[in-house]
């Protein structure tokens, strides 16, 4: 979501985690997603380091630190709990409702901090809205419905994110790139990308 930020053309290689190109090892040895390769040779592979990159690119060296507290709570802490919650049948040493409840206590404190802001920060989608929210996302789809019930305030931070362009101009399906086949060439930054979101229901 952060690529959306900045007027950037990139050539994209979507791959199988399953059956994982060389090419991927030569560009980065960790062998992991997303990577971004400069053309001055620099590697970024952690998804959030992407993130301040573009948001370095979109407003200079900002200290992102204060955000950062949150964000390493919910991609540490939280995963944690979250993964156990999706994968319980993994996790027989607690019930599902334990490990729900380990992540609701981090969720109350963001229900918390949003109150009546339609965001974290403040009335737009900003760095730690965009980096928070594939992890929610993913715990929002265990149990729709419960998570409506009881968040208010993240419930409609949720809805918005999802039906704004930020978020559905990024989730096109694209075809495998395959060894000798030409990259697809992608520029995910539009004007739309600031126009207000229009609400939807779970």
């Amino acid at each position: 979501m952060a690529l959306t930020q900045i007027n950037l053309t990139l050539e994209l290689r979507e791959i199988l985690l399953s059956d994982r190109p060389r090419e991927l090892y030569h560009i980065s040895p960790k062998g992991t997603v997303p990577v971004l390769f400069l053309k001055n040779g620099e590697v970024i592979d952690e998804s959030l380091d992407i993130m301040l990159w573009c948001f370095n690119k979109l407003n200079g060296q900002i200290d992102y630190s204060s955000q950062l507290e949150l964000i390493k709570i919910i991609d540490g802490d939280f995963k944690y709990w979250m993964d156990r919650y999706k994968y319980h049948n993994r996790f027989p040493e607690y019930p599902q409702v334990y490990y729900r409840n380990k992540c609701v206590d981090i969720l109350n404190n963001i229900e918390n901090i949003l109150g009546n802001k339609p965001f974290i920060i403040n009335n737009n989608i900003q760095f730690t809205d965009m980096a928070i929210f594939p992890l929610i996302r993913q715990f929002v789809h265990v149990d729709r419905l419960w998570f409506s019930d009881r968040f208010q305030a993240l419930t409609e931070w949720y809805l918005q994110i999802q039906s704004s362009s930020i978020f559905t101009s990024v989730m096109e399906k694209y075809d495998l790139w395959e060894e000798g086949l030409d990259s697809k060439l992608v520029n995910f930054f539009e004007k739309k990308n600031n126009e207000k979101s229009i609400l939807k229901t779970l």
